[in-house]
C-alpha cells in the first residue's frame, strides 16, 4: 500500500481534491493535534440478572448526550435477538 502522508505533497498540484480515508486519529496527529476525545471509548459489559421476560431499557440503544453521566449510550442486545431470557446484557 501507499502511505498517504508520504505522497500528500506530490498530489497537491496533480489533484483538485483528495479525500483521506484512513484512521481519522492519524490524520489529526499529522496536523499536530491530539487524539480525538470520542475515539477513547471504553466498552463495559454488564450482566443484569432477573429482569424477567422484559428488558432493562425501553429500546435497544438509548443515548445519554448530557454531562449528567460519564457514558454516551447503553446498548441492550436482547432487543436485537428477541431473546426470551430472564437476564440481559448491556454494554
Amino acid at each position: 500500500g501507499v502511505d498517504y502522508f508520504d505522497i500528500r505533497d506530490q498530489l497537491q498540484n496533480r489533484c483538485g481534491k483528495t479525500f483521506f480515508t484512513g484512521p481519522i486519529d492519524r490524520y489529526f496527529a499529522e496536523a499536530g493535534l491530539g487524539k480525538l476525545e470520542y475515539r477513547s471509548i471504553r466498552f463495559e459489559k454488564e450482566v443484569i440478572r432477573n429482569v424477567g421476560a422484559g428488558y432493562y431499557q425501553a429500546n435497544s440503544v438509548v443515548n445519554y448526550p448530557g454531562p449528567e453521566v460519564n457514558f454516551t449510550r447503553i446498548v441492550e442486545y436482547k432487543h436485537f435477538l428477541r431473546q426470551s431470557s430472564n437476564h440481559t446484557v448491556i454494554v
